[in-house]
């Protein structure tokens, strides 16, 4: 019995990743020679609900394309699968350092239905704050206000080193997270003498937004 379920699992792998499966023919035609088919392929997978994790290997292949159009809808096919299947947050922190700004944009719009997020993005998510793109910075910004204490600690990393305007922008994030940003007060109070000025203004104006702008329960209790 134990022997007729090993061999109708391998026959199963074999028919999704060789054609008798819906995604077959696509994932065929990922390697085809003509871009148009390429880009068709991915984007046909990308229309999908769910995608089978199996299929991972060779969407990260697809990945590598030297189109940027397959390799956006690829990112975006790959958003849907279980983001706790190895080696989905690697192909994730790919795609928000993609050379092109539409794979990029792709890979950030993932957080809005990712659950959960895994930690191991979330850096990369955050040096997205610094994309030349102001459109996807703001885009990675509201993402970060949406998670809430998810992504706090590792805002707080990104105050602490880096380029000074990523520190910005990730010092003013924690203030427009507001109240469940609190417990990165401390690093915040300690960046009041930053030899930067732009850092130390904006961790003033963030304190006071934690601190004041919203309402804590455990401030309206008093």
């Amino acid at each position: 019995m134990m022997r007729q379920f090993i061999l109708l699992s391998v026959i199963g792998m074999f028919l999704v990743l060789n054609g008798c499966s819906p995604y077959g023919k696509h994932i065929s035609a990922l390697h085809h020679s003509d871009v148009e088919k390429r880009r068709n392929a991915a984007f046909r997978l990308s229309a999908f609900e769910k995608i089978d994790g199996k299929l991972l290997p060779k969407l990260i292949e697809a990945f590598e394309d030297d189109d940027a159009v397959v390799r956006e809808f690829t990112i975006k096919t790959i958003g849907k699968m279980n983001p706790r299947i190895d080696g989905v947050p690697a192909a994730i922190k790919n795609g928000l350092r993609d050379p092109d700004l539409s794979v990029r944009r792709a890979a950030a719009a993932i957080f809005s239905t990712m659950n959960p997020v895994p930690s191991e993005v979330l850096y990369a998510l955050a040096e997205s704050l610094g994309d030349k793109d102001s459109l996807l910075r703001t885009f990675v910004r509201s993402t970060f206000i949406d998670m809430g204490p998810i992504g706090v600690n590792v805002l707080v990393h990104i105050c602490k080193s880096g380029n000074d305007d990523l520190r910005c922008l990730a010092v003013t994030t924690l203030g427009t997270i507001g109240c469940e940003a609190k417990r990165a007060l401390p690093a915040l109070q300690g960046l009041l003498n930053d030899s930067n000025d732009q850092v130390r203004t904006a961790a003033q104006k963030s304190i006071e937004r934690i601190q004041y702008t919203y309402l804590c329960p455990s401030q309206s209790s008093q």
